[in-house]
């Protein structure tokens, strides 16, 4: 039997098995169905021959070297099995999969009892689908999504009657938007037509989840939509229906924040609904709702950051959930903190949702997204890109095809200066068939990201201004992505510095309306380098004072540095080392503009003061040859010559935060 893969050997036992007795072959089929859970009581309950022929069965079977001498039968090789199983007819093995089904359901097995559904081919009995259902359920109870999904997939294969369908497909909706964000949604589209009640069919649809929601095909969203307008049209509804119909208005919502139209709604509806004072924040809906509007009026610039900062956290306190935000609107109130520069405390509530034990894939993967955007607005860009690309990976493996992965991680990746992830990023989002606008606006920055590295500013400023043009037009006006940031220092490269000048007064305006930290602070810091005199001292003397209050400690060096340059007391500047575990963002040593080795410690040289004489002698090389690698790297970078170069190494771009 140990050498039972042989194909001779597996006839010869076939040929054994048939000429055995039929209790022997009866007693090893059922041992192979009941695998681990074989007893002699269920065998005997499950064999026709039971009683005095089963034991005569079993002694005959140990004999053969077939079954394992123990209390419970074991079949001496899964071989066994699989020939005894052969033996019986089509019928026959069904019967007896259902009949072991139905034994280890009543002995409150529901998991081996779907195990063994599995294998049964075709249509289930109603009470067999019931079976896979509970063994869902348990799964879920012991953390195994994946297991749940595939009880669960197997019992839409049976072909229940319709309401055990639509009940299949709801539960499936729910196990699955930690598994397939988009295929949750459609199970909930699959379920709505078969459900009777209107509170069955808002549930369905609020339960299949929200991530990705813009990306769901036109008929599902006209759907969501319908449903959101009927619950709304119910007059006087009780407290359940009435938080259900507010989770949909939120979606909606949600829906409509990627139109300029939509966004001025939403703001328009967050005023109404918080002109009163405290705004309604005691349940599921109403806590959803508000994320979203407020959300809304962050990208708009309608409301100043501490005030949606404020309102952020209120929701995430009311919220008792750890993991379930990632499925709800409620996750907007991330990027709203990250925009504020509020985000204190994040990073354990984060760590502790991670922590959750069987924690869904996809689930896992947003709160890795989540945790590395708060990571690099605290200023460790280092850790906070390391987690963003496990988290694109996971989630484009997860939902192949579609811009999910895209549209959590693209506004972090632009921040987070790699050229070759922006390139990656950026053909995989070319390959999709359909991108949301601000996915477009968003991967337009990675490709300006790539025309920096490669030595094209002017290619990078059209690209910058094309992705502010994009944002504008959906009514993104504070876009999270720093665009306008962007296209000043590129205009500056350019040489073209009344425009340079134009923008970043534009920018000092909303900056100082928003009035987040770090982004006035760097609005500021730009402004007073444009300006020249008393006025340029001023706004950076003021950048500096603002910036104590961000968690961007490089951008606080950057300002301070460039004080010094104008002033001639003492301006104190922090360390290098104390900016955050990563180096300055315009010189990581692995990241290096699309310099060679040798023109990347030419230009290292050259920033730190050297001559070219002193840079020929480090590098053992010519005068004229270290001439030569100065123009590549001036073209390269877009700066005009040593001193601009000696600027960028001294404080990083904004280019590349």
């Amino acid at each position: 039997m140990r050498r039972a893969g042989s194909p001779r050997l597996r006839l010869r036992l076939d040929d054994a098995l048939r000429r055995s007795s039929r209790g022997v072959g009866e007693l090893l089929a059922t041992v192979a169905v009941l695998g681990e859970y074989a007893t002699p009581q269920r065998c005997a309950a499950l064999v026709p021959t039971a009683g005095a022929d089963l034991a005569a069965a079993r002694r005959d079977a140990v004999a053969a070297g077939l079954l394992v001498d123990d209390a419970a039968p074991r079949l001496r090789h899964p071989l066994v099995g699989s020939a005894a199983l052969a033996v019986l007819d089509p019928q026959e093995r069904r019967r007896l999969r259902l009949d072991a089904a139905a034994l280890l359901a009543e002995a409150d097995e529901p998991s081996a009892a779907a195990d063994v559904l599995h294998d049964v081919a075709g249509t289930l009995p109603d009470d067999m689908v019931g079976v896979l259902c509970d063994a869902a359920e348990r799964s879920l109870r012991q953390d195994a999504p994946d297991t749940a999904a595939r009880h669960l997939q197997r019992a839409l294969l049976a072909h229940p009657t319709a309401a055990r369908r639509a009940e299949v497909l709801a539960r499936l909706a729910v196990v699955e938007r930690g598994l397939h964000p988009g295929r949750a949604r459609l199970r909930a589209v699959q379920a709505v037509p078969l459900l009777q009640g209107l509170r069955e069919r808002a549930a369905a649809l609020c339960d299949a989840g929200a991530l990705g929601l813009h990306l769901d095909p036109a008929p599902s969203v006209a759907l969501l939509r319908r449903t959101a307008a009927e619950v709304a049209g119910v007059e006087d509804p009780d407290d359940e229906l009435r938080d259900l119909g507010l989770r949909l208005q939120a979606r909606v919502h949600q829906l409509d924040g990627l139109q300029a139209a939509g966004v001025a709604r939403n703001v328009a509806r967050l005023r109404e609904l918080t002109r009163g004072g405290e705004p309604p924040l005691g349940t599921a809906g109403e806590r959803e709702r508000m994320a979203v509007l407020v959300h809304s009026a962050a990208v708009a610039g309608a409301l100043p950051a501490a005030q949606v900062a404020e309102l952020a956290r209120r929701i995430l306190d009311a919220d008792p959930t750890a993991t379930a935000h990632v499925h709800t609107p409620t996750a907007a109130v991330i990027p709203c903190l990250c925009m504020s520069d509020a985000t204190s405390g994040l990073p354990a509530v984060l760590t502790t949702a991670s922590a959750t034990a069987g924690i869904a894939p996809v689930t896992a993967a947003v709160l890795q997204a989540e945790y590395a955007a708060v990571l690099v607005c605290g200023n460790r860009p280092d850790e906070g890109g390391e987690l963003s690309r496990t988290a694109y990976r996971e989630l484009a493996a997860r939902a192949p095809g579609t811009a999910l992965a895209a549209t959590l991680l693209v506004p972090l990746f632009t921040a987070v200066h790699d050229p070759d992830l922006a390139r990656r990023v950026v053909a995989d989002t070319d390959a999709l068939p359909e991108v949301p606008d601000d996915v477009v606006a968003g991967t337009a920055m990675l490709r300006a990201q790539v025309a920096v590295a490669d030595g094209l500013p002017a290619d990078a400023l059209r690209l910058s201004l094309e992705a502010g043009r994009e944002f504008d037009r959906i009514g993104w006006i504070d876009a999270p992505q720093p665009w306008r940031s962007w296209a000043i220092e590129l205009r500056r490269r350019v040489g073209d510095v009344g425009g340079a000048r134009e923008l970043s007064a534009r920018e000092l305006a909303l900056a100082r309306a928003w009035g987040a930290p770090a982004r006035l602070g760097r609005a500021l810091r730009t402004a007073g380098e444009l300006d020249s005199g008393t006025a340029a001292v001023a706004l950076l003397r003021e950048a500096v004072e603002v910036l104590r209050q961000s968690s961007d400690r490089a951008e606080g060096r950057r300002a301070a540095l460039a004080l010094r340059r104008r002033t001639a007391g003492p301006v104190p500047v922090p360390p290098e080392d104390a900016c955050g575990p990563s180096r300055l963002a315009g010189r990581p040593a692995d990241r290096r503009h699309g310099l060679t080795p040798r023109e990347y410690r030419t230009a290292e040289l050259a920033a730190g003061g050297r001559t070219n004489p002193e840079i020929a002698t480090a590098l053992g090389t010519s005068v004229r040859g270290v001439e030569k690698h100065l123009t590549r790297i001036y073209r390269k970078l877009g700066v005009a010559g040593r001193p601009a170069l000696g600027r960028m190494w001294e404080e990083g771009s904004d280019l590349h935060r």
